[in-house]
């Protein structure tokens, strides 16, 4: 028999064996730079449950607890389990890490990644992220630089760049000194935000966009997107963003948030740029103007303020426009219309680079023929003058042209063809006060600045050609009567000086009254002569005008210049 002290000895010596074996299968180190994973294998253990394969402590298979650098105590874990050893993952400076869970509760119907905003601690501790109700998919949260030890079993980490919103170069088109020139320019972009998560957009009232955050008691902002739990909490809806990035870096989620660079928009010297918003909600009746009324629709622009209050927020064409340079213009909330403000010519002529033709006439004496003119206009209130008339070409086409047209047409149907070329300013100043009457800065926001009739085209028109040509004969036939008539007076005077200086010196005038005489003689048959080819030459033109039959009662009677001359002689006797 054994004795007492034997059976002591023995069973200290087993129970210090068994100690020794439970430390040394409980026991295990994780080095510095590591981390160590547990595959639990004891069959007795309980499963995962169904449609999960990361298993909670206790359950058989791969453990979601991470166990990083140092010493740890599992009991039995050598014996009933498998110990395997990873290096830490490092997330280098300058980087971010993207989480993405490969096991959790599975996702809702409508989710295209979680919403719930698990603490990056929670989310590197996967025993912890299955037990919180942690989802699968990508995660709110991503890792900042660093080195970490994570389930890579449970979660994948993706890394990622930080989203740089910078200029870019382009050739822009510009004018310097009246001449177009292309230039390189450094071109600002901007970021366009969509994002994929939070409230679902409303659709009443006619939104387009999500609306902006709002602030509460516990967020204020959401740091340009990058935090995602305070943009939820702020009650962030999906769709595209009403608020834009600027240039800079930001650490986006790409799995959350799209961000895409939109040059800006660059506005030339001499113009300006109108904005039509589309953005925010319907304006009230007090914070529009009204300008007049449009195929049964009222014509507004927002108003700047209201009782000192700002107008902000709302859909319409802003009252500002924005002048020459680069500006941030949301392409979905905002369209941008361009306004020269520059004096513009509009032409009305045969030329292939101009938009419209020459405009045919008819006169007060039934000739027809075409006239090329141009008109000059500046637009005075941009933001008004697309509320009223749209663009600038829309304005020409639909405005000053019909109007132009109508104008010219009534003017013309009044005159006789010989004022267009020897009363032209009077039809000018006709014209550009009718004008001016209809499109004014009152009621189009425009000015008409000048009127010209450029040419008028007799070549296509046979008979007004030759009508044209007699009245330029008829015109130096009368300026050639007048210099006739000038010469007679003068030969007159000195004829007369000449009689007193031969009676004071008892001299005789016989030969200078016979010399008046012959040339009164010869002027008599100069006059015939020619008032005989210009009645030739007006028969052969057709039509009654009185101004024709004038000129042809003068030129068939030699003796109706003749008697002109004697008005202009001494006695009223040619001498």
């Amino acid at each position: 028999m054994f004795s007492t002290e034997f059976l002591i000895l023995g069973f200290m010596l087993l129970v210090f064996i068994a100690i020794f074996i439970f430390l040394g299968t409980s026991l295990f180190r994780v080095g510095e730079k590591e981390y160590a994973l547990i595959n639990w294998r004891f069959f007795l253990s309980p499963r995962p449950p169904a449609g999960n394969f990361i298993a909670l402590v206790g359950e058989q298979g791969i453990w979601a607890r991470v166990y990083g650098p140092g010493v740890h105590f599992i009991p039995f874990v050598k014996m009933f389990g498998e110990i395997t050893r990873w290096n830490l993952f490092t997330v280098p400076v300058g980087r971010r890490g993207l989480v993405i869970a490969r096991d959790g509760e599975p996702l809702g119907p409508r989710q295209i990644m979680t919403e719930r905003p698990i603490v990056i601690p929670d989310i590197l501790d996967g025993d912890a992220f299955l037990r919180s109700g942690g989802q699968r998919g990508p995660q709110l949260n991503l890792l900042p630089p660093g080195d970490y030890t994570f389930n890579h079993e449970l979660f994948e980490i993706r890394l990622i760049d930080p989203v740089i919103i910078t200029a870019v170069e382009k050739e822009l088109e510009e004018e310097i000194k009246g001449e177009k020139r292309m230039l390189k320019r450094e071109v600002p972009r901007f970021g366009l935000v969509t994002v994929k998560i939070g409230r679902e957009l409303e659709e009443k009232g006619g939104r387009i966009l999500a609306e902006r955050p709002r602030l509460n008691a516990y967020f204020s902002t959401h740091d340009n997107f990058q935090d995602l739990a305070a943009f939820l909490a702020m009650g962030g809806q999906k769709g595209v963003q009403e608020e834009i990035l600027e240039p800079g870096a930001y650490i986006i989620n790409p799995e959350a948030v799209n961000v895409k660079q939109i040059e800006a928009e660059f506005i030339s010297a001499g113009f300006v740029g109108v904005v039509i918003s589309s953005a925010g909600s319907e304006p009230s009746e007090d914070e529009l103007e009204i300008l007049g009324t449009q195929n049964g629709r009222q014509i507004t622009v927002l108003r700047e303020k209201v009782d000192d209050r700002l107008v902000i927020d709302r859909r319409g064409i802003l009252p500002k426009p924005l002048g020459p340079g680069f500006h941030f213009v949301h392409p979905v909330a905002q369209r941008l219309i361009r306004v020269d403000m520059t004096p513009r010519t509009i032409c009305w002529d045969d030329q292939e680079e101009t938009e419209f033709d020459p405009i045919l006439v008819y006169t007060k004496d039934g000739f027809d023929f075409h006239v090329q003119v141009e008109v000059g206009i500046r637009v005075v209130d941009a933001p008004r003058f697309i509320a009223v008339s749209g663009k600038i070409g829309e304005f020409v086409n639909d405005t000053v042209s019909p109007q132009l047209n109508d104008i010219i047409l009534s003017v013309a149907s009044r005159k006789e063809v010989y004022e267009f070329f020897e009363k032209r300013a009077d039809i000018v100043g006709d014209v550009l006060k009718q004008l001016r009457a209809v499109i004014n800065e009152e009621n189009f926001f425009a000015k008409i600045l000048f009127f010209r009739i450029k040419k008028i085209d007799v070549e296509e028109h046979t008979a007004l050609a030759e009508y044209l040509k007699l009245r330029t004969g008829e015109v130096n036939a009368r300026r050639e009567e007048a210099l006739v008539v000038a010469q007679t007076k003068v030969a007159g005077e000195r004829v007369k000086l000449q009689r007193q200086n031969a009676l004071a010196a008892n001299q005789t005038i016989t030969a200078v009254a016979e010399l008046n005489t012959d040339a009164a003689e010869l002027l008599k048959k100069a006059i015939a002569a020619k008032g005989e080819g210009l009645a030739a030459a007006l028969k052969r033109v057709d039509g009654e005008s009185w101004l024709i039959k004038v000129v042809q009662m003068a030129a068939s009677d030699p003796d109706f210049l003749k008697n002109i001359l004697q008005t202009f002689s001494p006695g009223g006797k040619p001498q």
